[in-house]
């Protein structure tokens, strides 16, 4: 888990897939149970002070996991104690990640036969289409960008580059 402090009241979670293995994130009652335990494990290991209600878009991908996008709004009308959380979650179960390298050609070699290149507004994408292992996942991420924001534009408009 790689947790992100954007802002006082903004955080982002990068979960792979050792992270969310155990439950099934369609099931909204388990997808909740494990959200209340990411926010103790947030209290714990991290020391933040999570209570209040959170605005929590979670992004899926099948070949790296899940992302968090979580926001903590400032409610004037309810007062929230110091242990009680609240949160409205979208799921977004179709999301697809991309990686975002500054040139195509700084693609592990490997690795280009496993997906495919576009280029979007002067920048290189990268879309894996075989199922990657960890340690394939760990090579992209340690080079790009990971991408999970209207990645479908990028995927219907930019042009399909060869890198090989």
């Amino acid at each position: 888990m790689k947790v992100l402090k954007n802002d006082y009241n903004h955080y982002e979670i990068f979960l792979n897939h050792y992270d969310i293995d155990h439950f099934d994130i369609l099931q909204k009652q388990e997808l909740e149970d494990y959200l209340k335990s990411i926010f103790l494990r947030l209290k714990k290991g991290y020391r933040m002070t999570i209570n209040g209600y959170y605005e929590i878009d979670a992004y899926y991908d099948n070949s790296y996991g899940m992302i968090l996008n979580m926001e903590k709004e400032d409610i004037d009308y309810y007062e929230f104690s110091f242990n009680q959380i609240d949160m409205r979650i979208t799921l977004d179960r179709n999301c697809r990640f991309l990686y975002l390298f500054e040139d195509c050609f700084e693609i592990p070699e490997k690795l280009k036969k496993k997906g495919i290149c576009y280029f979007y507004h002067n920048q290189c994408y990268f879309l894996p289409q075989l199922e990657l292992t960890e340690l394939e996942i760990g090579a992209l991420l340690e080079k790009s960008v990971l991408v999970y924001q209207d990645t479908d534009m990028i995927i219907s408009s930019g042009k399909v580059f060869q890198t090989t």
